[in-house]
């Protein structure tokens, strides 16, 4: 994906929330996996920021009302190993 493509997609998904207050689950597609979890931002640099949340079932849309301590796993991407995010 495009740096620019990859910030304007980052923009609309975060609907201009600041990134601690994400509660919105996203699904970020590479070569080697797919993971759900939150968004971070996008650093000057063009690195996308992202919290994994490992085993996180597939009905989950937000973890606003979750009702269990969510774990992360933090990751970061360039823009060319992004395929999609959902």
């Amino acid at each position: 994906m495009a740096e620019e493509e990859l910030r304007k997609q980052v923009s609309r998904l975060m609907g201009g929330e600041k990134a601690h207050r994400q509660t919105e689950i996203v699904k970020i597609k590479t070569k080697e996996h797919t993971r759900r979890g939150l968004l971070r931002g996008v650093q000057p640099d063009g690195v996308l920021v992202f919290s994994w949340i490992p085993e996180l079932a597939e009905n989950v849309k937000s973890i606003e009302n979750l009702s269990m301590d969510v774990i992360t796993v933090i990751c970061s991407y360039k823009p060319e190993q992004v395929l999609s995010i959902k």
